[in-house]
């Protein structure tokens, strides 16, 4: 991670664009050396995100089922415990749950969620809070499989078990970014909360008030799909 803005710096200084993986910084101040690079050369560096992954639900949003969005929320939540303690795979892992604490991957989670609150399209990002649990899974985790005097379970781990993010834009939506990598729980998704309904990637369930058969009640997400699906979906749904 901390070789991303020195390479697209690099790049821009010479006459090249640049896509990073996340994150595309770390410090704020690498943050502005990419903003004033681009500055000087005119060229820019960006991140390579994965882009929203359903252009039906981002349709419906367009449509109006939801009425006007409220809140989204979604995460890197994602037990990566063993990942972590297997440096021969992805050693950086481990070292940034030993000397950073807060979201350290908001940037993947965070693609699904900016079409749907447009940003940069209408609306933007006006100022976040952020908060971390306390660290005590990541040395259970180590005491339990390398043993309580093994070099692990003595270290010190700075990144919280749980870090909740609130963003709050200029026109009044809320964002919930959370980095959950240290607890044991199946992988979770999206959530999205509009003043006419709910839709939840789990089980992709869905709430429209006036519209679902019972009040109150979730009900499946697959007839409104079907009806909002834009047209490359709709042919890859008959084949």
């Amino acid at each position: 991670m901390e070789l991303h803005t020195p390479v697209c710096v690099a790049a821009m200084k010479n006459g090249k664009n640049a896509v990073s993986e996340v994150p595309l910084c770390i410090t704020i101040e690498e943050a502005w050396e990419i903003v004033e690079t681009h500055e000087k050369t005119g060229k820019w560096a960006t991140i390579g995100l994965e882009g929203f992954r359903d252009n039906t639900l981002l349709n419906m949003v367009r449509k109006g089922l939801f009425g006007k969005i409220v809140h989204a929320e979604t995460g890197y939540i994602h037990d990566l415990r063993m990942v972590k303690f297997t440096p021969d795979e992805e050693p950086w892992r481990l070292q940034h749950s030993v000397l950073r604490n807060g979201n350290l991957y908001p940037d993947h989670p965070m693609s699904v969620m900016l079409p749907v609150l447009d940003i940069n399209h209408g609306d933007r990002f006006d100022y976040i809070q952020s908060m971390s649990s306390g660290s005590v899974m990541l040395r259970d985790y180590a005491e339990l499989n390398y043993g309580k005097d093994s070099l692990y379970a003595n270290t010190r781990f700075a990144l919280g078990d749980y870090n909740a993010s609130v963003v709050r834009t200029v026109n009044g939506k809320m964002m919930t970014i959370i980095h959950d990598t240290s607890t044991p729980h199946p992988r979770e998704d999206f959530r999205l909360q509009g003043t006419k309904g709910i839709f939840h990637s789990d089980g992709r369930r869905i709430y429209i008030e006036g519209l679902s058969p019972r009040e109150h009640e979730w009900e499946p997400a697959d007839k409104y799909f079907k009806e909002y699906a834009v047209p490359r979906q709709k042919v890859r749904q008959e084949d």
